[in-house]
């Protein structure tokens, strides 16, 4: 029988669903593999009745990091989180006559001052959110961007996306 990593089987299965999918559907595709016999999964304990127990929680856990990676999407439905798998994006607008257009990062760092002018902080992931209309960027991408700008300063993190930018007050 096949034996594979517990992050493997999740990634597969997330493909294999692509979109409109919640981490029950997820668990429970797995649940019916393993049970079906079509393989094992690493790092699980053996139940009774059952080929392996698959717990919720932990499929729940594997989801999120794909959707940290920037590897999913989600929306809540007004019960739960619905996912859907992150086709390609470049980060480049398009105009009208379909040349692709670089992005300033003046025009950028200029969007970003804007919005951090109106609140006292925001995590990489909120301004991500705001700049949508003008590309697709990654936290990873805005941190590089303020890392240069000395009028922001930005907290430690352990994800890009949890690090948090504010302006520093000209006055001091």
């Amino acid at each position: 029988m096949n034996i594979k990593p517990f992050d493997v089987v999740v990634a597969e299965v997330v493909a294999q669903l692509k979109t409109g999918f919640s981490v029950w559907d997820v668990t429970r595709v797995i649940r019916q593999n393993v049970n079906a016999g079509e393989y094992l999964v690493d790092g699980l304990a053996q139940a009774l009745g059952f080929a392996q127990e698959v717990p919720k929680n932990k499929v729940r856990d594997e989801v999120l990091k794909l959707f940290h990676d920037n590897k999913l999407t989600r929306m809540h439905n007004g019960n739960y989180f619905v996912y859907s798998v992150v086709q390609n994006v470049t980060a480049q607008v398009v105009n009208s006559t379909s040349t692709p257009v670089a992005i300033d990062d003046d025009l950028i760092k200029s969007k970003i001052h804007d919005y951090l002018s109106r609140r006292d902080y925001a995590t990489l992931k909120q301004i991500q959110s705001t700049l949508r209309r003008y590309g697709h960027f990654t936290c990873e991408q805005l941190h590089e961007i303020l890392a240069a700008d000395t009028s922001v300063d930005m907290s430690n993190g352990v994800k890009y996306s949890k690090v948090m930018a504010r302006l520093i007050p000209e006055d001091l």
